[in-house]
């Protein structure tokens, strides 16, 4: 579902003009076909799926058209896509890693196809496409086997008392045994802050309520897991990403049980505001803040290109010159791009408080 379409195209071009400054090259640009851009990262909870196209057209994203999604499981067609490219919220909750490429459908190029399926782990998925622009035709097929649900519980959890906006986490998971995997950690924060103020506790009340829906960060300090260093082709750079799409895989724990212990880390401005409150002679916030933390199963081509895409981000990676190491691999055949199909456990941690002040001062 992410934004992989413009981040793979910016990549390639990235890489293709920063290799002449380390190797001789003749102009490439003749050398690069049209081809079809696929993305898609499907959770098995997503209510309806999206997959995005794009074109890939020399050294720039061309236009498309037209285009069609066709769903498989195993051999038996189970959905079509619908077009259908709006900038709503769905649409920029595929963007839910970063906010820095929050384009509505039309600046980015892309065809949105949205469908239904029912998947379950095991499944053999694969996602058929075509795109046309002129006279011009594409198509593409990629494969996915859908990961196993991930077993894990949430052990404990802090405050830190000198920042409201840090929360400590600690979960403990079971790898599954006899099979490689690879994980991504996703932690949503809602808050929601009802203020009644007034000149008495009888009323009647001026109201004012804030909410925020956000992506915190996560903060995973000195973890080993969390921190664990890549492996690109042939170039080892371990510590040259920043984790920053909290993906790992289980190669400190295969088949066994793992601890995690990180920190989310809230953009919103506060809790609340004290000035505010103090005005009054009476006023009163009832706050409620729940996080959604979940851990997700993914396929090894996300994991790659998640790891990849950090790496190629990293201020430190660019200080290694080594560009064109930096390979962005691709499960769609006939095009590039990404598709992915995760499998994700959540568990949620709701807190409640109500702040009260009477002629200023607080309760």
């Amino acid at each position: 579902m992410k934004k992989y379409a413009l981040r793979y195209l910016a990549s390639l071009l990235m890489l293709c003009s920063l290799a002449a400054c380390t190797k001789e090259i003749t102009d490439i640009r003749n050398d690069i076909p049209d081809k079809l851009i696929v993305n898609a990262q499907i959770a098995l909870d997503d209510s309806v799926h999206c997959v995005y196209l794009g074109l890939s057209e020399r050294l720039k994203i061309g236009t498309l058209s037209g285009g069609s999604v066709r769903c498989f499981i195993g051999d038996s067609l189970v959905a079509e896509g619908v077009r259908d490219d709006g900038d709503d919220d769905r649409y920029l909750d595929s963007y839910i890693y970063s906010s820095d490429f929050l384009l509505p459908t039309e600046e980015a190029q892309q065809l949105r196809f949205s469908f239904k399926a029912d998947f379950k782990a095991g499944d053999e998925v694969r996602i058929e496409t075509s795109g046309t622009s002129g006279q011009d035709s594409y198509s593409t097929v990629s494969q996915i086997t859908v990961p196993s649900k991930p077993t894990f519980e949430l052990v404990d959890t802090t405050h830190d008392s000198s920042n409201v906006r840090v929360r400590g986490i600690k979960i403990k998971g079971s790898d599954p045994a006899g099979e490689k995997n690879w994980y991504r950690l996703e932690a949503k924060r809602y808050t929601l802050m009802d203020y009644y103020v007034g000149d008495s506790e009888e009323g009647p009340f001026e109201n004012v309520a804030v909410y925020s829906k956000e992506c915190p960060t996560i903060d995973f300090g000195n973890d080993p897991i969390l921190n664990e260093g890549l492996n690109l082709g042939d170039l080892e750079l371990r510590g040259s990403g920043t984790n920053s799409y909290y993906v790992f895989s289980d190669n400190l724990f295969d088949g066994q049980d793992f601890s995690i212990s990180f920190n989310i880390v809230s953009d919103f401005w506060s809790y609340y505001d004290t000035e505010y409150l103090e005005n009054y002679n009476y006023a009163r916030l009832e706050m409620s803040v729940d996080y959604t933390l979940t851990l997700y199963l993914i396929t090894k081509q996300e994991y790659d290109y998640l790891r990849a895409l950090d790496v190629y981000e990293s201020s430190s990676y660019f200080s290694t010159m080594f560009f064109e190491q930096v390979s962005f691999g691709s499960n769609v055949e006939g095009g590039i791009g990404v598709v992915s199909i995760s499998n994700g456990s959540s568990v949620e941690i709701n807190e409640r408080e109500t702040i009260v002040y009477r002629n200023g001062v607080r309760e």
